[in-house]
């Protein structure tokens, strides 16, 4: 047997899987690669040079392998429309250097568009999560390494996740949050872990708040407007600068800390 030969023939058989258009699953899912980029989904316009992929049409789509964004700035995957499911598929979302991971701009970032209900789940996302002007997004059994890992609006949940910051400097977030829960997460090591803006509320439950360098909830960041209230339990607190900034947290009980924290 011409063991070159079949080498060969297998290294051209890996290499087409990896670089075969999208494709429908049997389940009615469409698949995505890093080969859509090239084949853009069924009724989307190819992608700008500002984004690797974009969906354009509400429905449910799975990772069929890794995607990495690699020009300065580049999005890997735009959401233009709303009710979108994007599982991950256990496979990493990686945003270009400075690009979002995940966001929702129209071609030329002008204006942002609406991409209400999305659903982000199971995987490893390198680069911000930002949906922020949106409602009833969901992101659950992600690992997000970032210097902001989530922005969210009103209505979110974030659930049963990891989020880690990789800079600690100024202004960084863990999540960037509305109104909604936070429930089951590990955030550790942003400026601020938990952010709430706008004058939301937010419940957070079963969560770990950790290493932040200002504080572990704060609430309006950037924001005028001081009304936005956390309520919180069973949510451990460890190594913050400060757990709770002064105001931005009600409705507590059975909280831990390890930072001298009393709220």
């Amino acid at each position: 047997m011409n063991w070159s030969r079949w080498s060969a023939l297998l290294a051209v058989a890996v290499l087409a899987t990896t670089l075969a258009p999208a494709a429908h699953a049997v389940d009615g899912v469409t698949l995505i690669n890093q080969a859509t980029a090239l084949h853009p989904l069924p009724g989307c316009a190819p992608a700008e040079s500002s984004e690797l992929i974009n969906i354009c049409q509400p429905g449910s789509y799975r990772l069929a392998g890794n995607i990495v964004a690699s020009g300065t700035y580049q999005i890997a995957i735009n959401i233009r429309t709303s009710n979108v499911v994007l599982d991950l598929n256990g496979f990493t979302l990686t945003g270009g250097p400075g690009g979002s991971a995940i966001t929702q701009v129209d071609a030329d970032r002008a204006s942002v568009l609406i991409a209400d209900n999305t659903i982000v789940e199971n995987g490893e996302i390198s680069g911000v999560i930002d949906l922020a002007f949106t409602h009833g997004v969901t992101v659950r059994n992600v690992t997000v390494v970032a210097d902001t890992a989530i922005k969210v609006g009103a209505q979110a949940t974030v659930s049963d996740s990891t989020l880690r910051g990789t800079s600690g400097v100024s202004s960084t977030r863990g999540v960037d949050i509305e109104s909604g829960t936070i429930r089951n997460t590990v955030i550790d090591g942003f400026n601020f872990d938990v952010n709430v803006v706008n004058g939301g509320h937010v419940l957070i439950s079963g969560c770990t708040i950790q290493n932040a360098s200002n504080a572990g909830i704060a609430k309006n960041f950037g924001n005028s407007n001081f009304g936005g209230l956390a309520g919180f339990g069973s949510t451990v607190f460890f190594n913050n600068a400060q757990d709770v900034v002064p105001g931005a947290g009600q409705s507590m009980g059975n909280n831990v800390s390890s930072s001298g924290s009393t709220f």
